[in-house]
């Protein structure tokens, strides 16, 4: 498959993703970076991710390797669903996926690292949550981490500075999860100020946007149909004030 033409489009379906000038030749649409052929870069790209599972110790927590897995299954079917009514031809049709999870725990980039990266338009997109600006008591541990992320991607933009920047995507109401029935996740969505679900479009949108506005750093954006704005609580409906 063409992974140059994948990354523009797999942006949004991601926890986080690294982009940089040097990949993203479908936006600059600069005909030098073509040079190496595509099947040359599968093949490296085969060898590298093959090195890495030797090199790296797979963890045996299956409970969250399966949680990845079934994140991983909603990532393919939004990414697919992305090109149907896009009415393009999807390049991942045939495309194997996988997912592991490795045991060792490092930082992925360094502000050491950044300093010396050579291209020019570097970027690292956060997908968070909006429940990050309105919160709830619900689901602990995902809150948790997506609060965490909020500020990680506030710290890297600082850290990673010039040559890197951070900015996220905090989605609303998307895709139904497995909790859900379709009825009930239309009354979620319908319960936003817009109501309406968010498209996955929008938020491949979000990253185009981020990668062309190369001013913007440390910012996050919410793409929730106004979902972190309900107000209709009731401290507020109830009350005469």
């Amino acid at each position: 498959m063409d992974r140059r033409k994948f990354l523009t489009y797999i942006g949004c379906g991601c926890g986080s993703i690294f982009l940089h000038s040097c990949s993203s030749a479908p936006i600059t649409d600069r005909k030098q970076l073509k040079i190496i052929p595509e099947a040359k870069l599968n093949a490296q790209a085969a060898q590298i991710y093959e090195k890495v599972k030797e090199k790296e110790k797979m963890s045996d927590d299956l409970k969250t390797l399966n949680e990845i897995k079934e994140i991983g299954k909603k990532m393919e079917d939004s990414i697919s669903e992305y090109f149907y009514r896009s009415n393009l031809q999807d390049p991942t049709v045939n495309f194997d996926w996988e997912y592991i999870l490795i045991e060792k725990k490092k930082d992925l980039i360094s502000p050491q690292w950044a300093r010396n990266i050579k291209c020019k338009n570097n970027n690292i997109i956060n997908i968070i949550d909006q429940r990050v600006f309105k919160l709830t008591p619900f689901f602990y541990s995902y809150t948790i981490s997506k609060t965490g992320l909020y500020t990680l991607t506030k710290t890297s933009a600082m850290s990673l500075a010039p040559n890197i920047r951070v900015n996220g995507i905090a989605p609303g109401p998307t895709l139904k999860n497995k909790r859900q029935s379709e009825k009930h996740f239309k009354k979620q969505y319908m319960a936003t100020p817009l109501k309406r679900k968010v498209d996955v479009e929008q938020i491949c949108s979000a990253v185009d946007f981020f990668i062309k506005n190369r001013s913007i750093t440390g910012q996050v954006i919410s793409i929730d149909s106004g979902q972190s704005l309900n107000w209709q609580t009731p401290d507020i409906m109830g009350g005469k004030e």
